[in-house]
């Protein structure tokens, strides 16, 4: 004779009539607060659309006086550096046009955004030097390798090889009245 077996239940848990009203109840509040979190941040967003404020990352809208002569339109791997070395001859510019711009991150531009590049004065202290186009060159008050390197190269970053060629161990000790080699020149 075969045995029969006894049907046998499972120990499960058992979720009474309570934890499952506690557990919607739960899952109702938690919707509700991301509910009106969103409400509050929506309410943000449009507050300063409609005030005109720019949003973090948003694009630059032009104002009505800015001429296209000076506007730049940015072009695929172009970042805000290199669109002040071009326009303005100097990327430590790039800080004022980011400014003028109200960029809350320079390090964020897209492309066919408008750029305003903003009319960028010289204060009177710092006129531009001559160009060096001699082989030598006396050092004079206030020079540096680097804006030497600049007036006779273009390049600022040519200044090793102006303190190689001069034996020059710590370019921050450069003196007035000595002549240096410009290599290249």
């Amino acid at each position: 004779m075969a045995r029969r077996s006894k049907a046998v239940k499972s120990p499960g848990r058992r979720v009474n009539k309570q934890t499952a009203i506690n557990n919607y109840q739960s899952m109702i509040v938690g919707l509700l607060v991301f509910l009106v979190g969103l409400g509050i941040v929506y309410k943000v967003i449009i507050s300063k659309i409609q005030n005109n404020q720019k949003l973090p990352g948003a694009s630059i809208e032009l104002t009505q006086e800015a001429s296209e002569k000076g506007v730049h339109i940015v072009k695929e791997g172009e970042t805000l550096w290199q669109i002040a070395e071009n326009e303005t001859g100097s990327g430590y510019k790039s800080p004022e046009i980011a400014k003028a711009n109200k960029l809350t991150d320079p390090n964020h531009i897209e492309v066919g955004q408008k750029i305003v590049i903003p009319t960028l004065e010289t204060p009177a202290d710092q006129t531009q030097k001559p160009s060096i186009t001699a082989a030598k060159y006396t050092v004079q008050e206030g020079d540096t390798l680097w804006d030497i390197s600049i007036r006779a190269y273009g390049n600022g970053f040519r200044w090793p090889e102006i303190a190689k060629v001069n034996n020059i161990p710590n370019p921050d000790l450069i003196y007035v009245g000595n002549t240096l080699i410009l290599p290249g020149k």
